[in-house]
């Protein structure tokens, strides 16, 4: 008896861990200013299970650009994503913030626009772009399904919109 009431509340607890991670992202603010949030700090790991969380299982992510004339893209998953930055995140300081956000959503689709800004001291900022975000509402809550970053330059620069 004494160990199924172990069992019992073993699996009450997975249950309600998985129901706080469900309520977790259930607001879109909350889903990006999380992304934010795990990347950016001074050197060491960050949480690579909350990061991981954030995105659907089929999740892609990547970086646009132009390379000699030439649009440029290279598509990621999360875990490619991690293990390519881990290292410098272990070695150095990386701080990316929000500056501007444009939400775009019908019903369980959202697209978000969020401008960036990110250097490796803490508000002292080398580079800006855009994060487009494709998320989707399932199981109670936003999952990011695509995020694809481009950085700002001379020819390229931020549109300016109302954060939401």
């Amino acid at each position: 008896m004494k160990h199924f009431l172990i069992l019992l509340l073993f699996c009450f607890a997975i249950d309600l861990q998985a129901q706080e991670k469900q309520a977790q992202f259930s607001e879109i603010d909350e889903l990006i200013e999380t992304v934010y949030s795990v990347i950016s700090g001074p050197k060491g790991e960050r949480d690579w299970s909350l990061f991981q969380s954030l995105f659907h299982e089929k999740a892609i992510m990547g970086m646009t650009l132009e390379q000699k004339g030439e649009a440029f893209f290279k598509a990621i998953s999360p875990e490619e994503y991690i293990k390519m930055n881990s290292p410098m995140f272990k070695d150095r300081a990386f701080y990316e913030v929000e500056i501007d956000r444009k939400v775009n959503k019908y019903g369980g689709v959202a697209q978000v626009f969020s401008s960036y800004q990110f250097g490796f001291e803490k508000d002292k900022f080398i580079q800006k772009g855009i994060n487009s975000f494709q998320l989707v509402f399932a199981d109670g809550r936003w999952y990011i399904t695509q995020l694809i970053w481009q950085p700002e330059t001379p020819e390229l620069p931020l549109p300016s919109f109302k954060k939401q």
